[in-house]
């Protein structure tokens, strides 16, 4: 994070969306000549445009099968109190039980491991947000 630093750099708006992450790491990556693909999925209640609680608790996992940390951008945390809006942060672990629709999150935060209601999170939030993983690209195919 730190050597990507110079190139993920917030503006006087923050790193709003889950495309300007991609793009401002995809920058750093060429310039490092890194071959990477970027993975994102938006939370957007304010329009309606709204992937499925499912659908997100799949695109986590696959970014830990794929021993892939994911950014979570946190628009609004609703009802969750140990959660900082407008802000990203680093999610290291994923507990899940969709019987139950439960699912909980590990995250990182200002140097402390945070447990994180992911499901009180994408039920109750108003703005929203978005996760991005990045996987290395073979291009020797």
């Amino acid at each position: 994070m730190q050597e990507s630093w110079t190139y993920v750099t917030p503006t006087d708006e923050g790193i709003p969306t889950t495309k300007v992450f991609c793009e401002k790491f995809l920058n750093y990556a060429k310039a490092n000549h890194l071959n990477v693909a970027c993975h994102s999925i938006n939370i957007n209640k304010e329009n309606q445009r709204c992937s499925e609680f499912e659908d997100v608790v799949k695109f986590i996992e696959a970014a830990m099968l794929n021993d892939s940390p994911v950014a979570f951008l946190n628009l609004c945390n609703g009802k969750v109190n140990n959660l900082e809006g407008w802000h990203w942060v680093t999610i290291i672990s994923l507990e899940y039980d969709m019987n139950e629709t439960k699912a909980y999150i590990s995250i990182l935060d200002e140097g402390l491991i945070k447990k994180v209601d992911l499901k009180l999170w994408y039920d109750t939030t108003i703005l929203g947000g978005g996760f991005v993983y990045f996987e290395a690209v073979n291009l020797q195919q």
